[in-house]
């Protein structure tokens, strides 16, 4: 094979790889895609063998159309940028943190039981709620941002769109609980029960 063959083969490479990635990246956050979160998940599901490997994190930022209403829809982008940062400093290794629409993130934490994954969306919940973010255009204060979490643990056999579900929907008990908390989907034996966390 000549060199500029090679060369050839290699950019094209390069340009697939760059294609892949973006098709599985949402554009606004840097962070993986819902599509690529499912494949993410599914596989990771398949791999895992006890219960308490795999917990999922949904996160929700609170009455997010009231800061589309007062600050705009730029900043509303950069208030969900933030969220993706969040997020992104407190996953490691395999752990994976996605976009899942609009303001909504779900998070893949490997290796995790339900009580360190409890932990780590009060880390979330804490960091989120005191930062104290201010407008870059006219340096005022945004005011307090915060986000609703639900914690749910992945049962091995189960479909993984239940895990989804019980994280949504302990995140849904979250904000029926008075927002800037974390709620804990407790599964004991069949019976479906909810936890909620808040300092």
């Amino acid at each position: 094979m000549t060199e500029a063959k090679s060369r050839e083969i290699t950019l094209l490479q390069e340009e697939l790889e760059q294609e892949r990635k973006r098709a599985s990246t949402d554009p606004l956050t840097g962070l993986a895609n819902r599509r690529a979160f499912t494949e993410a998940l599914t596989h990771a599901s398949q791999t895992t063998g006890a219960p308490g490997e795999l917990t999922l994190l949904m996160a929700d930022i609170d009455h997010f159309k009231r800061i589309n209403d007062t600050h705009g829809h730029l900043i509303g982008d950069r208030v969900i940028r933030f969220l993706a940062q969040v997020l992104q400093q407190n996953t490691k290794g395999k752990d994976l943190a996605a976009r899942y629409g609009g303001e909504e993130f779900i998070v893949m934490l490997t290796n995790t039981g339900l009580r360190g994954a409890e932990v780590v969306a009060e880390a979330i919940r804490a960091a989120v709620a005191d930062a104290k973010l201010v407008r870059s255009d006219n340096k005022q204060p945004l005011g307090q941002i915060t986000v609703s979490l639900g914690v749910a643990s992945y049962h091995p056999g189960e479909d993984p769109l239940e895990t989804i579900n019980r994280a949504d929907q302990a995140l849904y008990k979250s904000k029926q609980s008075g927002r800037n908390r974390v709620a804990v989907d407790m599964d004991i034996s069949g019976i479906q029960l909810t936890r909620i966390f808040h300092k």
